[in-house]
């Protein structure tokens, strides 16, 4: 890090990487703080508006039983809105780590918030599979 030029950083922060080396890897550039800033505001956002929309589609779907019945579809669509509910409810974790660079949240927090990025994930897809096999 003795070097001239900005340093990019894989997320492991034991491996760090000047600008043009290892170009086959996905660097993720977070040095200058206004970046940080704009990822910041970004998972927030996504926060705040996900959690609104994801709780009014729930609400719509659970309580309105003409709506639940028309079609088999919202099933599946009320299952992709509580995955991505439980995922936003991971963004603060995440926007807090990636902005001060540090996981002052402890080991199972780390992996519960993991473990609902990678749920939602998982979820999303075989979700949006069996509604267009469904279809």
């Amino acid at each position: 890090m003795n070097g001239s030029g900005p340093v990019y950083t894989t997320g492991n922060q034991s491996e760090d990487y000047k600008f043009g080396q290892n170009d086959g890897e996905l660097l993720y550039f977070m040095d200058y703080k206004n970046v940080r800033i704009v990822i910041l505001v970004s998972y927030l956002s996504t926060f705040l508006f996900g959690v609104l929309g994801n709780s009014l589609v729930l609400y719509i779907i659970s309580y309105f039983s003409k709506v639940r019945t028309k079609s088999v579809a919202n099933y599946y669509i009320w299952n992709l809105s509580l995955a991505d509910l439980l995922f936003c409810f991971a963004l603060p974790f995440f926007a807090f780590s990636t902005f001060t660079q540090h996981w002052p949240f402890g080991t199972v927090c780390c992996k519960l918030a993991y473990l609902l990025r990678d749920m939602n994930r998982f979820t999303s897809v075989f979700t949006l599979c069996a509604l267009s096999i469904d279809r």
